[in-house]
């Protein structure tokens, strides 16, 4: 997503269904051209359902979310609130 008119953002995940043992790992990655990603912050790894924040600050021209899922399944949405 390109975030360039923002300064800072919220991050919002919420897991709704987890199954078997799983993990979840987000990872929010950042661009200043949209074609070369960096880490920017990682959120400490999920295992059970629940919310989690993480704010967003000091990020590139572009912002994208990264997961992985270990193990069975999880179901989930991630959801970003920014202002300039």
């Amino acid at each position: 997503f390109d975030v360039s008119a923002y300064t800072e953002g919220q991050i919002f995940i919420d897991v709704t269904a987890e199954a078997g043992t799983s993990t979840l790992d987000i990872t929010i990655q950042t661009s200043p051209d949209n074609l070369t990603w960096y880490t920017h912050t990682t959120v400490g790894q999920i295992t059970a359902t629940g919310q989690t924040r993480a704010a967003a600050t000091n990020f590139g021209n572009y912002l994208r979310i990264n997961y992985v899922v270990g193990g069975t399944s999880f179901t989930f949405s991630v959801t970003g609130v920014f202002k300039n």
